[in-house]
C-alpha cells in the first residue's frame, strides 16, 4: 500500500479536520484526519472547476467527493 500523506502523529484524532481553500474561487475542501487513501487519489484527479459551491467533503458511504450545497443548487425542481 502506497502512502500519499506522511506519517501522522499519535495525537491525531479522527474528528480533526484540515480545511483547504482556493484563493481564487474560495472553494473549501475538508480533509478529515482518517480519510482513506482512495479519497486522496480521487481528489487529485477531481475537476474542482465543476464545483460551484462548497465545502467539498468525502462521502464514505458513496466513496466519492461531493458538495451537498452544490448538489442542492443543481437539483431538478419537482414537476
Amino acid at each position: 500500500m502506497s502512502r500519499i500523506v506522511g506519517h501522522q502523529p499519535e495525537t491525531t484524532r479522527p474528528d480533526q479536520v484540515l480545511v483547504l481553500q482556493d484563493t481564487t474561487t474560495r472553494l473549501q475542501v475538508v480533509l478529515e484526519a482518517d480519510l482513506p487513501v482512495e479519497a486522496y487519489r480521487q481528489l487529485i484527479s477531481l475537476d474542482l472547476a465543476a464545483i460551484r459551491h462548497g465545502p467539498l467533503h468525502y462521502d464514505r458511504q458513496r466513496s466519492e467527493w461531493r458538495s451537498e450545497l452544490d448538489e442542492w443548487q443543481h437539483r431538478v425542481p419537482p414537476t
